[in-house]
């Protein structure tokens, strides 16, 4: 396998390896990354008697291997469900960027010190990674490309007189493995895939005012990650897969989509933050039944929805306030409310309890049949020139408030 490139293998599948196997990133020049097409699905490798191994440089996850022994990754990082390998200690160090704009794969802009000389090593998962005053940014040299799949633990990007920017060339996927610090004035990270992956540690993001990614955003450690202030999301998808997420009262903008894709249990307290949706399509979903959503005094806001799924819950759930800003709002899922306010049009599905419920004049609002909404104070909108429409969203079948 070539060195510095990402490998998939299918899970239900058997690699059998007669003569040589591998995968060889040499020491401080990038890493590979091999790993099973379906998370948390082992992906099989077998050695036959007498065949070689050769692995190191490599991220692995969710890889079984089996022959006559038990084989070394050298120089590697296990990255959850592997079996059959030896991992000999990987120890982390600091590394500081240099030589102004350049690819993050590329070493010569690596120096084991501030305002050392580059050459030395590209960052892994346990190197933290330093963009600081003696990056030698400049206004016509201060781009930070992501040129391959990149890997760091904490990032800190602080100190720069002119702040530099992290964008990438193709579609990339930047790792981290600790917390991160972003400058005031990059603007955007720029970077289609963003993990903030397990390690077992707290994390933290402080922002100071920069959005955060391009595609997909995904939150996986399991122990726990802060806000140290405001956050962005610009990322289209932004998934919370483990773990707890403390708001810590800031403010959260979220570009389109809320959700979670894994099975592992997540925590989301949301404290006292305002959190706003600002696609026409978007989506606050929370419905697995091993997420819980600590709602504080928080309020979600839905500036734009014109269409979309809008907020799905489920009935072991309580959230507090949640304004529908936009043309249409929608909810699923059964939850509890303190209040909800509809300043458009708006769908309830399934059986909710608000203890105030805000439907405005001149709007249309769809109930589903046979199911009940449960108002302690309801605020209904209209006038003679200006009536508001509430029905069954089923013609002949009740529903219930």
């Amino acid at each position: 396998l070539a060195p510095t490139k990402t490998y998939y293998l299918v899970s239900s599948n058997t690699q059998t390896i007669t003569g040589l196997f591998s995968a060889d990133t040499p020491q401080c020049g990038g890493w590979s990354a091999i790993t099973s097409f379906t998370a948390g699905e082992q992906a099989n490798i077998s050695i036959t008697a007498g065949a070689n191994v050769v692995v190191s440089g490599v991220i692995m996850k969710d890889i079984k291997i089996t022959g006559d022994k038990v084989f070394t990754a050298n120089n590697s990082i296990d990255n959850g469900n592997n079996s059959g390998w030896i991992f000999p200690a990987y120890v982390g160090q600091n590394l500081y960027w240099v030589g102004g704009s350049g690819n993050w794969n590329d070493k010569t802009h690596w120096s084991q010190i501030s305002a050392g000389t580059g050459g030395y090593c590209v960052p892994g998962p346990a190197d933290n990674t330093f963009f600081d005053a003696k990056s030698g940014f400049t206004s016509g040299s201060k781009t930070v490309t992501v040129d391959n799949t990149s890997y760091t633990h904490d990032i800190t990007f602080s100190g720069n007189g002119q702040a530099p920017v992290l964008v990438q060339s193709d579609d990339q996927t930047l790792n981290i493995y600790g917390s991160s610090e972003w400058q005031t004035g990059m603007g955007t990270i720029d970077v289609s895939n963003i993990y903030y992956r397990h390690t077992g540690e707290a994390k933290t993001i402080k922002s100071n005012g920069v959005k955060t990614g391009k595609e997909y955003l995904y939150f996986e450690e399991e122990n726990k990650l802060d806000l140290s202030d405001d956050f962005y999301a610009l990322a289209i998808y932004f998934h919370h897969n483990a773990g707890t997420w403390n708001t810590n009262n800031f403010r959260v903008d979220i570009n389109r989509s809320f959700s979670k894709n894994s099975t592992k249990a997540t925590v989301l307290n949301l404290g006292s933050s305002q959190v706003y949706l600002l696609n026409i399509y978007p989506e606050f979903n929370t419905t697995p039944l091993n997420t819980t959503v600590n709602a504080g005094t928080s309020h979600i806001h839905f500036l734009k929805i014109s269409d979309g799924k809008g907020l799905i819950t489920n009935a072991t759930q309580t959230y507090y306030n949640i304004t529908f800003e936009g043309v249409l709002g929608r909810i699923f899922g059964g939850a509890k409310y303190n209040r909800v306010e509809f300043k458009g049009n708006g769908d309830l599905n399934d059986a909710n309890t608000f203890k105030e419920l805000v439907l405005s004049a001149g709007k249309t609002y769809n109930l589903q049949n046979d199911k009940t909404q449960t108002v302690e104070n309801l605020t209904l909108g209209g006038t003679p020139c200006d009536v508001t429409s509430i029905k069954s969203n089923l013609s002949g079948t009740k529903a219930n408030i």
